[in-house]
């Protein structure tokens, strides 16, 4: 017979030993009281822990000797076992015990932020590696969960995977990360499984593998979980993981779009504007921009624009074009702030303002656009919306011919040929049209042989 008492009414009574189950009922309160382990089934240092609190009661946090006796006596032939109550007790001083006794008294997310602090603690004031004050936390994690008849759960454990991933108040960690959505995943939880196709397709945390990722991503889609679904789409899309099929992407695209999921409803228009997939549908293509965009999604929102600009899909209406790429330009899109640049320049849906078309082009050559910094290079060339300055001219032209735009490059190639911005040089400027006929602009060939001649004819005077 073992004696038990009551954690709740703190009752004692008597229980046979040879009964089976992990868990006695009190029988004055009918409170359920986990059992201690039995040896052969002690295997970490949690499952000690718990074994020691439930057999010697809770108050042998305080009596840490005690408690590190019984530990050791219960894992004696498991000396790796040994090592880790070791290193528990060497950090866990009597200070320590006293709130890791706090973490059993209340609830489970009390104790996972009692424990946390203790980590921290472990860590900064102890020196101890954060590996290894990670894997003791965990430790008494366990035995918490125990000692409560608590088993982690899928959202739990996708919370633990998430603050791995993202870095929360810890350092990030793939691996560890992807063993915990793994751990989701095979409870069936529908978010963990995208997040754990998300990893193999990006191979963080495990070695990089589209097919997988497709396979995890086909699960949570299956559940109705609209994010997996668009992702899927994509794979559908793109041949990515699975057999490239435009109208399962499309299929997909429906049904996480159905369900709200603006990139979903995004692509889904895509797939009607370029008939990808569906038959080809100016109208639906607006339709569903239109509830992307209404989400905010700014690429959404400026090919609605271009619908509205062009009457695709819609009744023409310039206002309403420059409406929707102002609300993506807001955002900080560049391809808004360009289409607005554009708008203002041109006078399209608002009052013509060579100054604040200056200003969005700037912001969005700021962001590495590249039509931009072209147009911004002319909007200093001739002085349009700002001063005339040929030396920031020739930095836009530069910018946007860096990314091999072959406007940029026929830009510099004038400024050189000219001497605008900088030392006139016939054979840079040949350089630079060169460049920009390979790509296929023939207005830069005519120029690239009058260079090549006065350089010819400079070399000839010398």
């Amino acid at each position: 017979m073992k004696k038990f008492t009551c954690r709740s009414c703190r009752n004692e009574w008597y229980v046979d030993e040879s009964l089976s189950g992990s868990v006695c009922t009190c029988p004055f309160c009918r409170a359920e009281i986990p059992r201690p382990l039995e040896p052969e089934n002690i295997d970490t240092l949690g499952k000690a822990i718990y074994s020691a609190v439930s057999a010697l009661d809770l108050d042998i946090l305080s009596q840490a000797a005690r408690m590190k006796g019984y530990l050791m006596d219960t894992v004696c032939d498991m000396p790796e076992l040994k090592k880790e109550i070791r290193l528990f007790f060497k950090f866990f001083s009597q200070d320590y015990l006293s709130r890791y006794k706090e973490a059993f008294s209340g609830d489970i997310a009390q104790a996972s932020a009692v424990l946390s602090r203790i980590e921290y603690y472990l860590v900064e004031d102890e020196a101890l590696d954060k590996g290894r004050a990670r894997q003791m936390i965990e430790g008494c994690m366990e035995a918490v969960r125990y000692y409560k008849g608590i088993s982690e759960t899928a959202e739990e454990l996708f919370a633990l995977g998430k603050r791995y991933y993202d870095g929360t108040d810890t350092e990030k960690d793939y691996a560890r990360a992807v063993e915990y959505f793994q751990k989701a995943a095979d409870q069936g939880l529908a978010k963990a499984q995208n997040n754990l196709g998300l990893c193999y397709k990006k191979g963080t945390g495990v070695i990089q593998d589209f097919e997988k990722a497709a396979q995890w991503y086909k699960k949570a889609a299956d559940q109705g979980y609209p994010v997996a679904q668009y992702n899927l789409g994509l794979c559908y899309e793109k041949g990515t993981g699975v057999i490239q099929d435009f109208e399962k992407a499309a299929q997909w695209y429906k049904k996480a779009a159905d369900q709200g999921d603006p990139a979903a409803q995004y692509n889904l228009g895509l797939c009607y504007k370029k008939g990808t997939g569906v038959i080809q549908d100016f109208e639906k293509a607006a339709q569903w921009y239109k509830k992307a965009a209404d989400q905010g999604d700014p690429a959404a929102q400026i090919n609605l624009g271009l619908c509205y600009e062009k009457g695709t899909g819609v009744i023409q209406d310039f206002e309403k074009a420059a409406q929707w790429y102002k609300k993506a330009a807001d955002q900080g899109y560049a391809g808004g702030q360009r289409k607005l640049g554009y708008c203002y320049m041109n006078a399209t849906g608002v009052t013509q303002d060579f100054e604040k078309a200056a200003q969005w082009f700037q912001k969005a050559a700021d962001q590495e656009d590249v039509c931009s910094q072209f147009v911004l290079g002319i909007c200093y060339m001739d002085g349009i919306g700002v001063t005339q300055d040929f030396e920031k001219a020739v930095q836009w032209f530069q910018k946007a011919a860096d990314q091999k735009d072959m406007f940029g490059q026929y830009g510099l190639g004038l400024c050189y040929m000219d001497g605008k911005g900088v030392t006139q040089d016939f054979e840079k400027a040949a350089q630079w049209f060169q460049k920009a006929a390979d790509q296929g602009y023939e207005d830069a060939r005519p120029l690239l042989e009058d260079c090549r001649r006065k350089t010819e004819a400079a070399k000839t005077k010398k």
